[in-house]
């Protein structure tokens, strides 16, 4: 009968039995194995197990499902292989069982002396741990390689497949001018019942917006699937997710974007709508605040797979503890959002033929903003992979 050594950190190690059939490991109290561990998704993976082998299958987990230090997404199992799991390390040992009707040859009796001296049996190895936090410093040695980050391998391939998928969005500006001006004319409450009676009014609008907000779901899915194998040592890009339903690969992503930008901006939208713009120095505090809260909060979040991230307790400390390395990611994230902002001006005026043409602009555009958003996210990583033994997180 296969088994399964589990071994999440700071646990003892326990043994499952694992008899043919098909079984779903992960978090949720309906998966078949409950591996109770914050950077272990709700459904994480399946291992199947028959009379001829075993193979395992990530369920698009957030944290991924690794091997040998490479993010699988399918794959045969062998005897000993070494899993993990968001953070959990896992050995797969089937010991097969010998063939019936085989008899072992007799061999005469062993003293006791040579079982003494034999060599005991090699101890059952897990997965390679985590490594250990290297020196504050290496995060800004780590800087200018994640530049390069998105290039290499099949990164840049990734980045033009996402550009095309993501132009739609500037096929559409009178959609997009409209949804503007009604978000913003009779401020935020009557520019929000105004929007929504045009959605239902216009049923194409509506679908826009629908579309719109799986896309961008679905877009921060990918990106939080590069701070965890960034987290986790991966130097290579990961591919794009599998979209299987929309719930859990767009719907969702969108709602727990929105989630973690309401906890971080509300404050100041709301000192600005209710107090007016008297007091601006206290919203521009609050906004402040509020961006200063956001990255450490994204990076909580995507890594416990769960909102329980936006914990201040949480947060606040963990900026504490290494206010170096956050200060001057940061200060790069503003850096590079301003480039992005301004990259359209810079693109037009490039003396490219083919720049003469909106759709190219548009394109170059895209593949400029995803490039800067997977430097971003790739640096929020390596914050935590270079912070890991300071920042101390135990979910």
């Amino acid at each position: 009968m296969a088994k399964l050594l589990v071994k999440p950190p700071g646990e003892p190690a326990r043994e499952w039995d694992l008899p043919p059939g098909i079984y779903q490991f992960g978090r949720s109290p309906a998966a078949n194995f409950q591996i109770n561990h914050p950077s272990v998704s709700g459904s994480h993976c399946q291992i199947t197990v028959a009379a001829d082998g075993a193979t395992i299958k990530d369920l698009g987990s957030t944290n991924g499902t690794w091997s040998d230090g490479r993010r699988i997404q399918e794959m045969p199992l062998r005897p000993g292989q070494c899993l993990r799991l968001g953070e959990v390390d896992l050995v797969f040992d089937p010991q097969p069982a010998p063939p019936a009707g085989l008899h072992l040859a007799s061999t005469p009796a062993v003293p006791v002396a040579a079982v003494v001296d034999a060599a005991p049996p090699p101890p059952v190895r897990l997965a390679a741990p985590a490594p250990a936090a290297p020196q504050a410093g290496s995060f800004y040695k780590s800087i200018p390689g994640a530049f390069l980050y998105p290039l290499k391998r099949s990164g840049l391939i990734l980045l033009a497949v996402g550009s095309v998928f993501f132009l739609i969005f500037n096929l559409l500006p009178a959609f997009q001018r409209i949804a503007a001006s009604l978000a913003l004319s009779g401020g935020v409450g009557r520019g929000f019942i105004m929007f929504l009676s045009m959605m239902f009014r216009n049923p194409f609008l509506g679908l826009w917006i629908i579309f719109t907000a799986l896309a961008t779901g679905y877009l921060f899915l990918f990106m939080q699937n590069i701070i965890t194998s960034s987290a986790n040592g991966e130097n290579r890009m990961p591919f794009f997710p599998p979209f299987e339903n929309w719930w859990d690969d767009a719907a969702q992503p969108y709602l727990r974007l929105l989630g973690i930008l309401a906890c971080c901006l509300a404050p100041a939208v709301l000192c600005r709508e209710y107090l007016g713009p008297d007091v601006w120095y206290l919203t521009l505090f609050l906004g402040i605040l509020g961006f200063c809260y956001f990255s450490m909060a994204l990076l909580a979040v995507t890594i416990c797979d769960s909102m329980i991230g936006l914990d201040p307790r949480l947060v606040v400390a963990s900026i504490l503890r290494i206010p170096g390395q956050y200060g001057t990611y940061c200060l790069l994230f503003l850096v590079l959002m301003w480039v992005t902002f301004l990259s359209p001006r810079w693109i037009r005026q490039l003396p490219i033929p083919l720049l003469k043409y909106r759709i190219y602009q548009h394109l170059l555009a895209q593949f400029f903003f995803l490039y800067i958003s997977a430097v971003q996210m790739r640096l929020l990583g390596l914050l935590y992979h270079t912070g890991r033994r300071r920042l101390q997180w135990k979910f």
